[in-house]
């Protein structure tokens, strides 16, 4: 059986440009659809250094992707990924299965 994403992580740190830009995209989406917030969760690098090393984070922003046992199945690095048409799509896939 393959992993499902059920749950994006965000992680971002100050003054990263790119990061704003990612976080960015992320709340123009949440404002237009703020059912789909449940399903994303913010981490500023620098107050989680202990979830930093255990997922092995140099690059920002990255977004984790878990599946419904919160175990890392793909990640996301940079913010030519993070456009508003990813997250928009992301999340919208992640609502749809587990509305059903």
């Amino acid at each position: 059986m393959t992993s499902r994403p059920a749950h994006l992580v965000l992680y971002k740190k100050h003054d990263c440009q790119p990061c704003s830009i990612a976080y960015e995209n992320l709340e123009y989406v949440l404002n237009l659809s703020p059912e789909l917030e449940q399903y994303v969760t913010v981490i500023q690098k620098e107050d989680q250094p202990e979830l930093v090393q255990e997922n092995d984070l140099t690059l920002y922003p990255t977004v984790l992707i878990l599946d419904d046992d919160q175990k890392v199945i793909s990640r996301k690095v940079g913010v030519r990924y993070l456009t508003t048409h990813w997250w928009h799509s992301a999340l919208t896939s992640i609502h749809l299965r587990t509305a059903k």
